[in-house]
């Protein structure tokens, strides 16, 4: 029997707790926040405790001007969710404040997930982010880094890309322009010769 004001799910579980037999059998089942999807406090919850762990590499490393640049995304996220370090590169999840319980954890996790992420580039893109002081030491400004950089290579090589296709294209034009200048004083000089020869029938 359902009431008219009450949810049906309400009711089953009413029914459920005066069930007799359903209380020996009661289990209590715990949800975690990362089954059901939560975004966590800070990027310190959920950190597993500082031990010495291997975190599994990606297959290739990226480089300046690659262009699988969200397949190396995934890969790196995938990589870091095998131990709960996934949000550690979350920059939408805020930090940990100092003096929360969880504040020395991250800054230790963090600094080993930024210097992993530095061995997972490619020695030119290690050297570009040198060179332009672009070295953090924490996950997630390094990562965002990581990804302006390459981005901006993008962007970049489009920009050459597009930038030669169109001197080729003047080039083209110009080579073109010449041929047909070369080609047209020749049909002058043999339509002013036929010009010439009609004239005289």
């Amino acid at each position: 029997m359902v009431a008219d004001n009450m949810p049906a799910g309400d009711t089953d579980q009413q029914e459920l707790t005066k069930d007799p037999d359903m209380k020996e059998h009661k289990v209590d089942i715990k949800v975690d926040d990362l089954d059901i999807g939560r975004i966590p406090d800070t990027q310190g919850s959920n950190l597993p405790k500082l031990t010495q762990v291997i975190i599994t590499n990606v297959p290739r490393r990226l480089k300046h001007n690659s262009k699988n640049l969200d397949q190396w995304i995934l890969q790196v996220k995938s990589a870091l969710a095998q131990l709960r370090l996934e949000n550690l590169i979350n920059s939408s999840v805020v930090r940990p404040v100092r003096g929360q319980h969880n504040y020395n954890r991250w800054v230790q996790w963090s600094r080993a997930v930024a210097n992993w992420l530095y061995l997972q580039l490619d020695e030119r893109l290690q050297q570009r982010l040198q060179d332009s002081g672009n070295l953090h030491s924490k996950a997630d400004s390094l990562f965002n880094t990581i990804l302006k950089v390459v981005r901006e290579g993008e962007d970049m090589s489009a920009r050459l890309a597009t930038g030669s296709y169109d001197t080729r294209r003047i080039s083209e034009i110009q080579a073109v322009r010449q041929y047909i200048s070369a080609h047209k004083t020749q049909y002058h000089l043999l339509g002013s010769n036929l010009l010439a020869i009609s004239s005289l029938r």
